[in-house]
């Protein structure tokens, strides 16, 4: 595939919603932008119908709807839990996929307006957050809410054939990560090999639990630190490795240029450097064996980077701040990652070693 590198596009960070579902409190809403209003948001018109699942949203934007508590002594099973999020990933990349074959016959049809209703990347996002949160919620019957539906029990359709333990853990040590849209520009240009849903689960501020779901590649990932990692094969057959090439590092388009100039100076010698978006999408190629490294320079929302984290741990894989130590998850206000990423499976000291070099020392975006 040919990487283009497109400029910022600043409507597509005026609106849409990160979050964290967070077990004890409640699920925590940030803005990228200034604050949008509700018309904005007002999804009567597209009603998006998938292929997959259909679910008849009622939230609206008022953050009393996204209130949910549970009781501190209740327990929950990482194993059920880890269905449970695999399925919400899943259930986000479809209503990404419904919204953006609804978009692409919209543009066909010349019916899109200038408005932000007409923006794929804000309706995909809300809705595929809404699915998300919608399986998240409904999940645990325990779990008490404000949206004014009744609370269903799931039905677990997702089956963790190669997990066979199970860990309790208080649900007052969880905090769930979403990213319910990573590689936003991409989703918006159609360059959607990038696109990926992700959930994470932090117990204790570690990332355990990570699921990275493809959903225009059918592809999903996850991985449970200490007890599995799904084998699915990936769409992309890797090739075999050749011990004599020099090791690869992915990193994003606006780094390339200057790290791949600074490692050449400092070293004598190059290291392949590939070019790509999206931080789930860069965690996969590590994972699946396309690159030996991933480096992340400018600062970064945790929620696209814990599931890639808690993945490469359980793959036996480092993935650290640029000074080796560990990044943590535990914080709810604590949104902003900032230090630089290093991500590999094996020889991380060795990737660790360039830091020395300052090739981390570029401008945050």
């Amino acid at each position: 595939m040919k990487l283009d590198h497109f400029g910022a596009d600043s409507e597509l960070h005026k609106s849409g919603f990160d979050y964290m579902y967070d077990m004890e409190n409640s699920i925590k809403t940030y803005e990228d932008g200034p604050t949008s209003t509700q018309s904005e948001f007002d999804l009567k018109n597209y009603n998006v119908i998938n292929q997959i699942e259909y679910i008849d949203y009622t939230l609206q934007n008022n953050p009393s709807n996204f209130f949910v508590k549970q009781d501190d002594s209740n327990l929950v099973s990482l194993k059920r839990l880890l269905s449970v999020c695999i399925d919400a990933a899943k259930s986000g990349g479809a209503q990404l996929i419904s919204v953006r074959r609804n978009f692409d016959l919209k543009k066909i049809w010349g019916v899109l307006s200038t408005e932000q209703a007409d923006n794929p990347v804000v309706v995909g996002r809300k809705r595929s957050l809404q699915a998300i949160t919608h399986k998240l919620k409904h999940s645990f019957p325990n779990i008490k809410k404000s949206n004014g539906f009744k609370v269903e029990p799931y039905e677990g359709r997702i089956q963790i054939d190669n997990v066979s333990n199970d860990v309790l853990v208080p649900s007052n040590n969880i905090l769930i990560w979403v990213d319910s849209l990573d590689a936003e520009r991409e989703y918006h240009y159609n360059l959607l090999d990038y696109v990926t849903t992700m959930v994470c689960v932090a117990v204790k501020g570690q990332p355990v639990i990570g699921i990275i779901h493809q959903p225009f590649e059918n592809f999903t990932k996850w991985g449970w630190v200490g007890n599995g990692i799904s084998r699915d094969p990936y769409p992309v057959a890797s090739e075999p490795h050749d011990v004599s090439r020099p090791l690869s590092i992915i990193i994003s388009p606006r780094h390339f240029v200057p790290v791949k100039s600074r490692i050449k100076l400092s070293i004598g010698y190059e290291i392949d450097m590939i070019a790509a978006y999206g931080a789930g999408y860069k965690v996969l190629q590590v994972t699946e064996g396309k690159a030996d490294a991933l480096f992340h320079v400018n600062d970064v929302k945790k929620w696209k980077i814990c599931a890639g984290n808690a993945i490469m741990n359980a793959e036996n894989g480092k993935f650290t701040n640029v000074d080796g130590s560990n990044i943590e998850y535990g914080d709810s206000y604590n949104i902003t990652h900032k230090r630089g990423i290093i991500a590999s499976i094996l020889d991380h000291d060795t990737f660790l070693k360039l830091t020395s070099f300052e090739i981390f020392n570029t401008e945050s975006a």
